[in-house]
């Protein structure tokens, strides 16, 4: 699979909105799974790390066709009540346009679960996820990089950044909302 990356004049370029210009270079350089951002102006962080975060890494299969999945990214609090899921459309691991469809740089559809990418997380007892086409909301792939762990296992990390992405509570259609200046660092197995 071929994978590429912005240079780093463009990472120089990215903003996070028209206001603030930040400079996502030492984003873009760590490992270590992360989510952050602002939901109505409140600071979220999860972080990958023995005290805090543990990370999954999984896939589902369609059952007709093991090369169709979806794959699943997950920062799980250790005593399991906050986390962060970030799940990709299904999409065929043997074609090469499909995945750069998922995981090519550039914007991505966020909305329905297995049609689009689809967020769901837990922040102190509330459930927020996706349920529907996104008025405005963007998620953008900046890079992709394989890494292979000190178990010799290969993952694929996934650097994003997302703006308005418009949440609901739990798929009620109650509560909207908004998640902003957001950065992800996903890792997920699977792909191939």
């Amino acid at each position: 699979m071929c994978f590429s990356c912005n240079s780093d004049d463009d990472l120089n370029d990215e903003v996070l909105n028209e206001e603030q210009e930040i400079d996502l270079t030492a984003f873009l350089e760590d490992e270590i799974p992360q989510f952050t951002g602002l939901l109505n102006n409140e600071v979220l962080s999860m972080k990958f790390g023995p005290s805090a975060y543990q990370i999954a890494s999984s896939f589902s299969s369609n059952p007709d066709d093991d090369s169709q999945r979806l794959l699943q990214s997950a920062l799980i609090e250790n005593s399991g009540d906050n986390y962060f899921k970030l799940i990709t459309p299904f999409f065929d691991v043997d074609s090469q346009e499909e995945f750069n469809g998922v995981f090519g740089l550039g914007n991505k559809d966020i909305g329905y679960y297995y049609d689009d990418f689809f967020f769901d997380f837990q922040i102190d007892g509330e459930r927020y996820q996706t349920c529907g086409p996104q008025d405005g909301g963007e998620l953008e792939v900046l890079q992709v990089q394989e890494i292979t762990d000190a178990g010799n296992m290969t993952f694929l990390f996934v650097w994003f950044k997302l703006s308005n992405l418009n949440l609901v509570d739990y798929c009620t259609l109650n509560n909207d909302y908004v998640l902003e200046e957001g950065l992800i660092l996903a890792r997920f197995y699977g792909y191939n």
